[in-house]
């Protein structure tokens, strides 16, 4: 005899939290509507809707869209999209003994810190020249003062425009498997259109796009007399990488020719992991 799997339609029906007993499937089962119970336990159940459990959820395989439990027991939790959203507190209990792990716990490999560079300290000019770069700053026009201390970085006005970048190349690096980059960049005075990027080794990994029209009603906190396009844009990108060597490159398009007193890029807290 065939085994068919078994297909159960719930289109306008919903089984009630408050009934009694619980629901108990032992064939593969597809339910079109919605399903709300006290308890579900299935070898392989498919909801096309939400699934409402207000006990505990335990089975082979359970497909949905939506799952709401107050308990769920799985060995692999995934999404199609590659993203899981917790839309409540996660409470992870160890109910697997002294040498179990979270199902989070997908790589016990933590990130190995490369390097980290804020460009602040005495080290800052040797750290600026590796990176082939002049250091800034904004004291002055971002409320600081004499006895704030200054946040360098590099680039900035009249050192780094359109059409130039800073780069770095990082040698002797452990064995590894990824890279994780991440900075913050700023695009000062007046841009057009203009991409800020950032780059590992030759693939462009990372950027963004200024408005096309200047910004007149932004703050002048930097540069030259005009307000700043945008200022300490978050990078932080992963990419797959075993080479021993690494170049970095944060960049700016634009024509190379125009005037980086007026239009300008700079970077700060540059940091390298490996894993």
């Amino acid at each position: 005899m065939v085994s068919r799997p078994l297909l159960l339609v719930l289109c306008c029906v919903e089984y009630a939290a408050g009934a009694s007993g619980n629901v108990y499937i032992s064939k593969p089962t597809t339910v079109l509507g919605k399903l709300t119970t006290t308890s579900l336990v299935a070898d392989a159940i498919t909801a096309k809707g939400a699934a409402h459990i207000e006990g505990s959820i335990s089975g082979v395989e359970v497909t949905t869209k939506r799952l709401t439990a107050n308990t769920i027991e799985a060995s692999v939790i995934s999404s199609p999209t590659g993203t899981i959203t917790v839309d409540r507190n996660l409470v992870l209990v160890q109910t697997s003994g002294a040498g179990g792990s979270s199902f989070l716990e997908l790589d016990q490999t933590s990130w190995k810190e490369i390097s980290i560079e804020h460009f602040d300290s005495e080290k800052a000019e040797n750290e600026a020249k590796m990176w082939g770069a002049q250091l800034s700053h904004c004291q002055g026009k971002d409320g600081s003062t004499v006895l704030t201390p200054i946040d360098r970085f590099l680039g900035g006005r009249c050192n780094s425009g359109p059409g130039s970048n800073i780069s770095r190349t990082f040698q002797n690096l452990p064995p590894h498997q990824y890279i994780r980059v991440s900075g913050k960049v700023h695009q000062i005075d007046q841009w057009r259109g203009e991409h800020s990027y950032v780059k590992i080794g030759d693939r462009i990994v990372w950027n963004h796009a200024s408005p096309t029209t200047p910004n007149s009603k932004g703050l002048d906190i930097c540069g030259a007399e005009a307000p700043e396009t945008a200022m300490s844009i978050p990078v932080d990108v992963t990419q797959p990488h075993s080479s021993h060597s690494v170049s970095i490159t944060f960049g700016a398009t634009g024509d190379p020719n125009s005037n980086a007193c007026s239009q300008s890029f700079g970077v700060d807290d540059i940091a390298i992991y490996l894993k």
